[in-house]
């Protein structure tokens, strides 16, 4: 099963996981399943797993992240050789263009060029999910993809009192905010 409104499946072990599951539920049924985690030691509310994604023999680094306990989306990078990413860059923009039912049709895209470099975004907004697709060659050639439940709310404060986000930080390095 592979719906993005409903949840994130980890294609290298065939597991969902469904938006809203408990934190403990998702470690024993990533533990049930032989999936080491990695601990995020920036982030308290999420760990990283190793997986094909997007039904594409991609290996990716995949962060998944929790609000309250609750399982709330991904971020996931490609752990491919640079001269590679440009071609998984596409490779998964077809993906999510399928997956969250606009085929053919991507998002206004954003597209900056500087003078060493690029940097390519498509954003989603439907069904309850937000997200977000990006490739940059500023330091290195690198693609991140973020999806999650609602768009992250920039302004709005959570319940700690800080703002919550996802965000890549650098090539190769993505976070849980």
């Amino acid at each position: 099963m592979r719906n993005l409104t409903d949840g994130i499946m980890l294609d290298s072990a065939q597991t969902f996981i469904p938006y809203g599951c408990p934190r403990r539920e998702v470690e024993a049924l990533l533990a049930e399943h032989g999936i080491p985690m990695e601990p995020e030691p920036s982030q308290e509310d999420s760990f990283c797993v190793r997986s094909k994604m997007l039904g594409a023999s991609i290996r990716c680094r995949v962060c998944l992240g929790f609000e309250n306990e609750a399982f709330a989306g991904v971020v996931f990078a490609a752990l491919e050789p640079p001269e590679a990413m440009e071609r998984v860059f596409f490779v998964f923009q077809q993906r999510l263009e399928s997956l969250l039912g606009q085929r053919g049709k991507p998002p206004q895209g954003s597209r900056l060029f500087g003078q060493s470099s690029t940097y390519t975004e498509y954003t989603w907004e439907t069904g309850g999910i937000y997200a977000r697709h990006t490739f940059s060659d500023r330091f290195a050639p690198s693609t991140t993809t973020i999806v999650r439940v609602a768009p992250p709310a920039a302004t709005t404060p959570d319940a700690r009192g800080k703002k919550s986000l996802l965000r890549g930080r650098k090539p190769g390095v993505i976070a849980w905010e």
